[in-house]
């Protein structure tokens, strides 16, 4: 089975130097793969070593293969011209074969492939031809039998080039390729691109070719890394490059040999050298001082199509590329002086790494000449007449554009030192604002900066004061709100009673106000002044009132009879202020009792119980009403009067014998009362059990009972009549025997004893004769009865009854 595999080989540098060209066995190139070949080497060397085929050296390349794996192996030798008149032989030797005892070849091949007609002028050796040997001339295909090989054997091959002397390409074939190949592994060659090298001087660099040795292949122990200017040298392992390399040319391939140093075997790649000049640049500005917004410009020049690195203020760094002329531009407006540092200027590759770069450092700063912000101040507040003082500082000889309270622009020209002051007067109070709107430098180029400075002040109000007092007249013993009125946040100065000065501070609604002690005489408020601290204002004041103070009424004198007698009355007497009116109270309902104008009252009371009358207040209608609590108590204990009852009166006969209770004869009586006899006689009478039993003979009698009152009241006494009516007494009885003829007239009167007058005479019997009742006596005449009977009553007052004598 037939293998092709194709390994192309770039070039290093070593320190080893090979003194012989591989046109003889002895100098002869280990071979370790496919490849392409190129080398210095010309004509046959020292001696002619080749034999067969009927060929000879021209001009040959020796080479050596070291077989590790078996098999079969043949090659394409493919000459790097393929034109037929370009013609290649080889001869192979060995295995195993010195170069001092080669022998003859066992394969060769000098077909001429112009000669004998072939389209291509590949030579080698492959798996169907039959012969060894081609050639010479127009003998041959170009190709004989391939080779069986085993591992250890080695063999040499000398290949030359009779007409041609370009390089060429080994292509490896047969069953040996597989599985890893017929021959060592060659050492790694890593591909390392382009070295650069950044200069001064156009196209000329110094490389230091030793620091890229671990780049190709790190293993610098088993392996020897050479550098040369072409593939042939690097073929041949001729001519190395020093380490430190100054290029020929811009851009120089140079060629890597890597040889291990066991195996013999060599890897060849290559890479380029680069010389990149280092580039160049500069920042300027036409414009070193702007005024704000205006544009300012900044150039970058350099190397055509670099990038800077540059910063605005120390600001993020920022990259622009340099056009085709080597210029960048920026054009803006500024408003604060800004600084432009161009920190690097680079080239870089298509990928955007960097090639050569340098550090430049360098700045431009265009200076935004707006001038400062100027100040402006003032004396702060000022007086109603006082002058203010505005004072600007800034940028010297600048010129000023300023309003006072959003008024008509005004301007004013600062001094060389940048100052000036401007004096207003005549201002109104109130609030003030100086705005300073722009500022202009009298110097190129004449910038102006607007802006936006204030100052304020305050023209203060015209000062003034005033006193008041809630009440003018109050009663003594009160207290007064004394109210200051004026400018406010003002301090005003007054007297009391022509006394050391005193403050006080108007708030900012311009009042104040004290509130007196009690006050027991008349006070007089004064004011002096009012003024201010700051700023120092002082206005004369005079006004002043007077608080009058009106005398509490008082009560002096609060008397009264101390006990009176229930249903009587009494007065209650007062003494204190004129013409004022006392309040009291019996505890229940309130009295008011109005003095004259001597001080006195008096108030009648009429109690039924005892009572406390008690002062309450005394008031005066006066202006003010002054009113006072009064203190005071009279207390009229009120007696109850004895109650001797409700007289009474009896009639009784003398004849009686029975006791009478003069109590029952009296009604409503209290008890403790004393009984006398105030009329009468007779009978039997008991003071102290209030009784009379009358008798026979006792006359009509009154009896008193007295009960003792508790002062004032009076005693009481009631009476108990007894009448005592005398039992009528009609006499003894009596008769007289007259006869019938008697004339005589009997007086009846004197038939009876012991009579009382006032007697009535009636017949109670018999009949005839001549009765005169009237006269009481009696004519007997003859018919007249036998018995006559006459009977003299006298009628009793009740209770005594009738008594009658016959």
């Amino acid at each position: 089975m037939k293998r092709l595999k194709t390994l192309i080989l770039f070039l290093f540098i070593t320190t080893v130097l090979y003194a012989q060209q591989p046109n003889d066995c002895v100098n002869a190139i280990t071979i370790c793969g496919n490849g392409t070949f190129s080398s210095n080497s010309s004509g046959i060397g020292t001696i002619q070593e080749v034999a067969g085929c009927s060929g000879m050296e021209h001009n040959s390349i020796w080479i050596k293969i070291n077989i590790v794996n078996g098999g079969t192996l043949g090659f394409n030798l493919i000459p790097t011209n393929p034109a037929l008149v370009v013609d290649y032989d080889f001869w192979v030797y060995g295995p195993n074969k010195p170069c001092n005892s080669l022998g003859s070849p066992i394969r060769c091949c000098t077909t001429n492939p112009l000669m004998a007609g072939l389209t291509s002028n590949v030579t080698g050796m492959a798996a169907t031809p039959l012969t060894t040997t081609a050639g010479p001339g127009a003998n041959g295909t170009g190709f004989v039998r391939w080779l069986n090989v085993l591992p250890g054997e080695s063999y040499y091959i000398a290949i030359d080039r009779p007409v041609g002397d370009g390089g060429f390409q080994l292509q490896w074939t047969g069953t040996a390729m597989d599985t890893g190949g017929a021959f060592a592994v060659p050492p790694t060659a890593n591909s390392i691109g382009e070295i650069k090298s950044c200069s001064v001087t156009p196209n000329v660099g110094i490389f230091d070719l030793n620091s890229l040795r671990p780049q190709i292949n790190p293993d610098l122990v088993n392996n020897t890394i050479t550098f040369h200017t072409n593939i042939a040298d690097a073929t041949d392992g001729t001519s190395p490059l020093p380490n430190l390399y100054g290029n020929t040319s811009n851009p120089q391939t140079i060629y890597a040999r890597v040889r291990n140093n066991f195996s013999g075997c060599f890897t060849i790649t290559s890479f380029q050298l680069k010389v990149y000049q280092v580039p160049n640049a500069s920042v300027t500005t036409p414009t070193p001082t702007i005024c704000p917004n205006n544009n300012g410009i900044v150039t970058f020049n350099g190397t055509p199509n670099s990038i800077i690195e540059y910063n605005i203020n120390n600001g993020t760094t920022q990259t622009a590329t340099l056009d085709a002329t080597g210029v960048f531009q920026i054009i803006s407006p500024l408003t604060v002086t800004t600084t432009y540092k161009l920190i690097q200027v680079k080239i870089v590759d298509s990928s955007n790494a960097t090639l050569c770069n340098q550090v430049i450092n360098s700045s431009v700063t265009i200076t935004v000449s707006a001038p400062p912000a100027p100040t402006v101040s003032n004396n702060g507040t000022i007086c109603s007449d006082g002058v203010q003082t505005l004072t600007f500082n800034g940028l010297a000889n600048a010129i000023i554009n300023y309003t006072i309270n959003g008024g008509a622009n005004q301007t004013v020209i600062l001094d060389n030192t940048g100052q000036q002051q401007v004096n207003l007067s005549g201002l109104t109070p109130g609030n003030y604002t100086v705005l300073i709107t722009s500022i202009t430098d009298s110097n190129p180029p004449n910038c102006t900066s607007n802006v936006n400075v204030t100052s304020t002040f305050t023209v203060q109000d015209v000062l003034f004061a005033d006193i008041a007092v809630n009440n003018a007249a109050v009663c003594s013993g009160s207290s007064v709100v004394v109210t200051f009125t004026g400018t406010p946040n003002t301090t005003v100065t007054y007297k009391v009673n022509g006394g050391a000065d005193q403050t006080i501070l108007l708030n900012n609604s311009g009042t104040a106000s004290i509130t007196t002690a009690a006050l027991v005489s008349n006070q007089t408020y004064q004011l002096v002044n009012v003024f201010t601290v700051t700023p120092n204002c002082t206005k004369l004041e005079n006004d002043s009132v007077t608080i009058t103070i009106v005398a509490q009424p008082t009560v002096t004198s609060f008397t009264g009879t101390t006990s009176i007698c229930n249903g009587s009355s009494t007065n209650l007497n007062f003494t204190g202020t004129a013409n004022a009116t006392v309040t009291f109270t019996d505890g229940v309902t309130n009295y008011s009792v109005l003095l004259d104008g001597s001080g006195n009252g008096s108030f009648s009371v009429s109690p039924t119980v005892t009572t406390t009358y008690s002062l309450v207040n005394i008031v005066i209608n006066t202006t003010p009403v002054c009113s006072n609590t009064a203190s005071g108590n009279v207390t009229i204990t009120v007696n109850t009067p004895p109650q001797a009852g409700t007289d009474g009166s009896t009639t009784v006969c003398e004849t009686s014998t029975t006791a009478i209770d003069l109590f029952s004869l009296i009604t409503g009586e209290q008890a403790g009362g004393v009984w006398t006899r105030t009329g009468g006689s007779g009978g039997v009478f008991n003071a102290a059990a209030g009784t009379f039993t009358p008798a026979v003979g006792a006359s009509n009698s009154t009896f008193e009972y007295t009960l003792t009152g508790a002062a004032p009241c009076v005693n009481d006494f009631s009476v108990a009549s007894v009448t005592i009516n005398p039992q009528p007494i009609a006499g003894t009885d009596g008769a007289t025997t007259v006869c019938e003829t008697s004339t005589a007239v009997i007086d009846l009167f004197s038939l009876i004893t012991g009579e009382q007058a006032g007697g009535v005479w009636t017949r109670s019997l018999g009949t005839g004769g001549t009765f005169d009742a009237t006269a009481g006596t009696f004519i007997p005449a003859v018919g007249a009865s036998s018995i006559n009977t006459f009977t003299y009553t006298l009628t009793g007052v009740a209770p005594c009854i009738n008594d009658a004598s016959v």
